[in-house]
């Protein structure tokens, strides 16, 4: 039902001839100083995607950054309360923040079962990045991704002849992933079918019920101990997506190859990594599954930047506990943790002013 709100709420906007540039106020999430429009933006196949904008104020004077989720969720990730979100704290911080739903995902337009990360990198990345840069008459934005989200920023890179993008940051997002995932495998074989349902795929983030220990697929990105009851509760109500099938199938390939490779299987893109030069920094959790430390690091040592960083979320750091994959972002304590590590990245590349 959720799904179906917000695609009809999608075409009563379009039907009333509401074009990219245009915006109206949607989000009630966010605290009351921070302004929340939404814009569509068109990706050169007609998907119309949906662009979240938070400032705080008329004119932020922070660097423009793009907001990338993983597979399975919706932009909603990046702002689960009013209180709690890299979305809000980057916009009180002076950003110009905009959150994208990929397509199928959120306000966005409906993707066919075949859509994949390819689709994502290479025809709605870009075409949120071109929206961004006009209303913001920008010429570079950052780029923030979780989870898959960052993979596909990464595949848009290094597929853009021309990017616009300043710098990125990779958030518990692999390229690659240890081997064995035999267990993880079975468990797919067994249950793809349920992974469209929320409950089925995620049943640690259901509110209002004690946490059971994840397994199988889910053991790979929750550890439910980590995300505050009311946060898990929003995560299961307003921000979980069902899986496309063709995304699905990049990452079941992952993990029985080890390495992320192109829907046509012809490019690997951890090989391709030496061509990018550009600032990077990577954050990774200690008990993450999905992209544990040595998928990051792997990233960090194939780039060739100069201007790069790599960041180890774990008790040893005096961290609080080795996070996982959603707690990078929606975890407890998270804005001490992970959020001022990149604002603090950001404005130390930015002066925190627009460029």
């Amino acid at each position: 039902m959720k799904r179906i709100a917000g695609i009809f709420a999608c075409m009563i906007l379009l039907g009333c001839g509401w074009q990219g540039g245009n915006t109206k106020p949607i989000d009630v999430l966010a605290p009351p100083r921070i302004t929340v429009t939404t814009h569509i933006a068109r990706t050169e196949d007609g998907i119309s995607l949906a662009l979240h904008r938070h400032i705080d104020g008329k004119s932020p004077q922070g660097a423009a950054v793009l907001l990338c989720h993983s597979m399975g969720f919706n932009s909603g990730v990046w702002q689960p309360g009013p209180k709690s979100g890299l979305a809000t704290f980057l916009a009180l911080e002076g950003y110009d923040v905009w959150r994208l739903d990929f397509r199928g995902c959120g306000m966005s337009g409906p993707a066919p079962p075949e859509t994949t990360l390819d689709d994502y990198a290479l025809k709605d990345i870009p075409a949120a990045i071109a929206h961004i840069a006009k209303a913001t008459k920008r010429r570079k934005i950052f780029v923030i991704g979780h989870g898959t989200g960052g993979s596909a920023a990464m595949i848009y890179l290094l597929s853009a002849q021309e990017s616009m993008m300043e710098g990125l940051v990779l958030i518990g997002s692999p390229l690659t992933i240890q081997l064995p995932r035999d267990a993880i495998l079975r468990d797919l074989s067994a249950a793809r079918r349920h992974l469209a349902d929320p409950l089925l795929r995620y049943p640690s983030i259901v509110p209002d019920m004690s946490p059971p220990a994840p397994k199988g697929w889910e053991s790979l990105f929750v550890k439910p101990n980590n995300i505050d009851p009311d946060v898990r509760g929003a995560l299961f109500r307003q921000c979980s997506e069902p899986i496309p099938e063709g995304v699905l199938q990049q990452v079941v390939s992952m993990l029985q190859s080890g390495r992320l490779k192109s829907s046509d299987g012809k490019r690997t893109y951890l090989d391709e990594c030496g061509a990018v030069r550009l600032p990077l920094l990577t954050v990774c959790g200690k008990g993450d599954n999905f992209a544990p430390p040595a998928a990051l690091r792997a990233i960090y040592h194939k780039v060739s930047s100069v201007d790069k960083k790599f960041r180890l979320v774990c008790r040893a750091s005096g961290d609080g506990e080795d996070f996982g994959n959603l707690d990078l972002i929606c975890g407890k304590n998270v804005d001490a943790v992970v959020y001022h590590e990149i604002e603090q990245w950001l404005r130390e590349r930015t002066g925190g002013r627009a460029k």
